[in-house]
């Protein structure tokens, strides 16, 4: 699939790892890969741009946690600043280019995640939320009151992606 966008034309590709942090990877048994399969992702795409000689970027790809889809999951704000660190260390490791939150639903979370990255890098970040027809996120934030919540994390990028995309926005 990266071949085909690098063909494509395409200037960023992503890592395969939306969804590989150790919440979401808990579901399958696979809690204790995170580092192997966040660094397998960031070695496919890098493989993929050299083969292809390309100069593009690599981005890494982090999605939410997949908790708030979850009732009666409590974890505390540390325990999942720690579950980003560890997706993003790997990240890392695998030699992304910069970071993509993205399909966020609360800005909250974003906000953790985004703080907790920054701990261990200094790497470009895009921010990027889910928003339903009322122009208000899963977890009822209105998009102005994202908007400045990420312009206050100073986020390199800040969009929309999911659900009704930028042509509700």
């Amino acid at each position: 699939a990266h071949r085909e966008y690098l063909t494509a034309g395409a200037e960023i590709i992503e890592t395969n790892t939306f969804g590989a942090n150790r919440f979401k990877l808990a579901v399958h048994g696979l809690q204790g890969r995170v580092r192997d399969i966040n660094y397998a992702g960031a070695k496919l795409a890098r493989d993929a741009r050299e083969v292809a000689g390309e100069a593009v970027f690599v981005a890494g790809s982090i999605g939410p946690s997949g908790l708030a889809l979850r009732p009666g999951v409590a974890v505390g704000a540390e325990e999942l600043a720690a579950a980003y660190r560890e997706q993003v260390e790997a990240l890392l490791e695998g030699g992304v280019d910069l970071l993509i939150f993205e399909t966020f639903t609360d800005v909250e979370e974003l906000t953790l995640a985004v703080r907790a990255a920054r701990r261990v890098c200094k790497l470009p970040v895009v921010a990027q939320m889910t928003f339903n027809e009322d122009l208000r996120t899963l977890a009822g934030q209105d998009i102005k009151a994202v908007v400045r919540a990420l312009e206050a994390l100073k986020v390199d990028a800040i969009g929309t992606n999911c659900t009704i995309g930028p042509q509700g926005v």
